[in-house]
């Protein structure tokens, strides 16, 4: 599983918030979207589950709102304390369980931390609890199900591109949440795909080491051809060398 499904049993925590920093630079306009789509107006209480470091936290401030934002970390709520000072309320919690009363917010909003989610209903029954009949959802996330490579001998291509999604306990976001938020009772659910292009040194590092382990692991190809495959692969990089949907879902508390 990602690191990120726990933060503070992770081997380097700060590093996972300098990746977030960095991250965070690349996602502006996808960002931008969930905001139109959640329609901040000054005032509004917005709650931002899986909050990290506090990367919107900080926009929501700018925008007049009254953000509250929740992460299981201890680290990553340190650091969003850190970055967004004492007005606004960061407290940890879990999705399925959160510290407040129905229809609290006027929004909700949740960036790439569904994917990491065990109970995926469960916490979309929780968000819709918390939301005011009329208020909004938005949610940016990854579509690792469409992670593909354009690089490598295409025969480990093809079998890292099959292993990378199996890293996440919800890989199949596009499927599985439109179905999650109607039930829970949102409505009018969206979706806006944009395709990523990224180099391997940007985004995969992390990810194909650990794919090519589960490979080893089944004794379908050798660990030394896996290895060598990789560091040959590496040396073709390229900007489009990895190709990934990100979604942002939106969607309105009936």
């Amino acid at each position: 599983m990602s690191e990120f499904v726990d933060v503070d049993a992770s081997a380097d925590p700060l590093a996972l918030v300098d990746y977030l920093d960095r991250a965070t630079r690349g996602l502006a306009e996808l960002q931008q979207m969930a905001l139109n789509a959640l329609g901040v107006r000054p005032g509004q209480r917005i709650l931002d589950l899986g909050c990290g470091a506090g990367h919107f936290l900080e926009t929501l401030t700018v925008l007049g709102a009254q953000p509250v934002g929740v992460d299981v970390s201890s680290v990553m709520t340190t650091q969003a304390r850190q970055r967004c000072g004492p007005r606004t309320p960061v407290v940890r919690g879990t999705a399925s369980g959160l510290p407040f009363k129905d229809a609290a917010f006027d929004g909700c909003h949740t960036e790439r931390v569904l994917q990491h989610l065990s109970d995926l209903p469960a916490a979309v029954a929780e968000l819709a609890r918390l939301t005011i009949g009329g208020g909004r959802f938005a949610s940016l996330e990854t579509h690792w199900n469409s992670f593909r490579l354009t690089v490598g001998d295409p025969a480990f291509a093809g079998l890292v591109a099959e292993s990378v999604p199996a890293g996440f306990r919800q890989p199949d976001l596009r499927s599985n949440l439109p179905p999650a938020l109607e039930a829970a009772g949102f409505t009018s659910v969206r979706m806006r795909v944009d395709t990523m292009r990224s180099t391997l040194a940007d985004l995969t590092a992390v990810n194909i080491p650990k794919a090519l382990a589960r490979i080893a692991s089944t004794g379908a190809v050798d660990k030394r051809r896996l290895d060598s495959w990789w560091t040959d692969t590496q040396q073709q990089d390229a900007p489009d060398a990895v190709l990934l949907d990100r979604i942002v879902f939106s969607a309105d508390r009936n």
